[in-house]
């Protein structure tokens, strides 16, 4: 029976970062990876708040701590601990990015044989994460809503304002070269659609509901006029499909929201209708 911590030669960062989110969501129910967010590869979110931005590289070498390191005119806007998620490192650049505030995370890989006489297969890897998470406390007195208890090795920047995650987790995977990023902008796109494709058509007071441009979707391409004063339909080249093929994990949760998140949009309705 082998249990013993071996050496594992990444191939790909968005391979680093799938099995890094999987021992995240294992180990440490508290935070939640949103992969491709503000920026980065992936931002750690916290149940109360705090956050930790990550940047992959499959080396850690000095470009990657240049992409994850706060700009110095918006220090006070971003995450509260910024890392960086590497395969391998030189002793050498572990203590230059502690100098700059920058915390290095990397993964261990145990081979692990089955723990039973009656469980059948091969030894298998397991990954567990070599620096743990900050931990978070109730505050203990004043006004702050925690405190940090384990501090090791993190650094915290206290920002006046944190990263603004997406309103549903992306389903994406991090570490690719061209990412497919689910920002703010298009979940809301995907709520224009998603009502489009139910009522048949669109306003522009639903528009302002959902706090979305309609400049670009009024282009007689995305959306066409309809029977009606200020009505628009879907057209030739609609979205839907498209982004429901990009996102549809995300697509299926906004669908299943479809009742909370459009009763804006329907009481915008109503109040035309008695116009």
């Amino acid at each position: 029976m082998r249990d013993d911590i071996i050496d594992i030669k990444w191939e790909k960062e968005a391979d680093l970062c799938r099995e890094f989110a999987a021992v995240i969501a294992r180990d440490e129910p508290d935070w939640t990876v949103y992969p491709e967010t503000g920026g980065y590869d992936m931002v750690l979110a916290h149940k109360d708040g705090p956050q930790i931005a990550v940047e992959a590289k499959l080396v850690l070498n000095a470009k990657v701590l240049c992409q994850v390191m706060p700009r110095w005119s918006d220090i006070a806007r971003g995450p509260d601990f910024r890392a960086v998620l590497v395969g391998r490192a030189q002793g050498d650049m572990i203590p230059l990015a502690d100098h700059l505030h920058i915390t290095t995370l990397m993964l261990d890989v145990r081979w692990q044989a089955p723990r039973r006489f009656d469980q059948q297969g091969p030894s298998r890897p397991r990954f567990t994460l070599r620096t743990k998470l900050p931990e978070v406390k109730p505050a203990a007195y004043g006004k702050a809503r925690f405190d940090w208890f384990d501090r090791e090795g993190w650094y915290d920047l206290a920002p006046s304002e944190r990263i603004k995650l997406p309103e549903y987790v992306p389903q994406v995977e991090a570490g690719h070269p061209a990412p497919m990023v689910l920002s703010d902008w298009k979940i809301k796109a995907m709520k224009v659609c998603q009502w489009v494709i139910r009522e048949q058509t669109i306003t522009r007071a639903h528009f302002k509901a959902l706090k979305i441009d309609p400049s670009r979707w009024m282009n007689g391409y995305w959306l066409e006029k309809a029977e009606g004063r200020g009505h628009w339909r879907a057209a030739r080249q609609f979205p839907g499909d498209a982004y429901r093929n990009q996102h549809p994990e995300v697509w299926a949760q906004i669908e299943a929201d479809y009742a909370n998140w459009s009763k804006p949009l329907t009481d915008v309705g109503v109040q035309e209708a008695l116009i």
